[in-house]
């Protein structure tokens, strides 16, 4: 079966750096014109909603797959946190961030790895040697966000001090279900945040705040040894 231009599209997206390239990248990544490449990105803006849409200077981001090498999506989310909702929601003070999900120690299970780690000082630290906070977050994009995303948030933050889930429910998720969603997270001390669009905080709604469960420092190492992995853990800062 011949594969259509939107397919094309989104698989030139994928294998660029953030997901997302410049309208004349693409043109001359894909041999297109200008026209070509600006009319079959309409197309699929109206086929695909929030899952492909156009950043600052034009740029054309792809945010509908999780299983790629570097992650547009992952990054918008990890920036909006750092710069906006993690200071102004939370209060959180210096915040650092790490993709998780291809990374850290294989070999341990299905919904064992988050897709991003935070760290973070909350408003008020209990006192000042107590270390950074661990956020672990489970990222859920147009089409994978139901109610197992709660449960495996709850699996793979343990150990970490909040385990939360970022995504957009739209259309997926319709509202009786969505009403299990919220129970189950609120029962499992989830965090819910949904978007519209992931690098655009003005479209983010913060549902339910996640429950501190003060690890301990055993099940603490062992989350960011996971997540991490030794290299990395070794020269991070917690």
């Amino acid at each position: 079966m011949r594969r259509t231009n939107i397919a094309i599209l989104l698989d030139f997206l994928k294998d660029q750096p953030a997901t997302k390239a410049s309208p004349l990248r693409i043109a001359n990544g894909l041999g297109w014109e200008i026209e070509k490449v600006q009319k079959v990105c309409l197309a699929a803006m109206e086929q695909l909603g929030t899952v492909l849409h156009t950043g600052p200077g034009g740029v054309i981001k792809y945010h509908g797959s999780e299983r790629v090498k570097s992650n547009g999506l992952y990054q918008d989310i990890s920036r909006v946190i750092r710069d906006h909702w993690g200071p102004r929601e939370l209060g959180l003070r210096e915040i650092a961030s790490y993709e998780t999900s291809r990374s850290g120690l294989r070999g341990h299970g299905v919904w064992s790895h988050p897709d991003i780690v935070l760290l973070a000082h909350p408003a008020r630290r209990k006192s000042q040697n107590e270390k950074r906070r661990t956020h672990a977050i489970e990222v859920e994009t147009r089409d994978g966000f139901d109610l197992r995303s709660v449960y495996q948030a709850h699996a793979q933050g343990q150990g970490a001090d909040y385990s939360w889930v970022f995504g957009s429910r739209s259309p997926r998720v319709i509202p009786k279900d969505w009403d299990r969603v919220r129970e189950t997270a609120k029962e499992l001390g989830i965090g819910l945040v949904t978007f519209v669009r992931a690098g655009a905080y003005g479209t983010w709604t913060h549902h339910l705040d996640a429950e501190h469960r003060i690890p301990s420092a055993i099940a603490r190492e062992k989350f960011l040894s996971l997540a991490l992995g030794n290299q990395l853990r070794k020269e991070v800062d917690v």
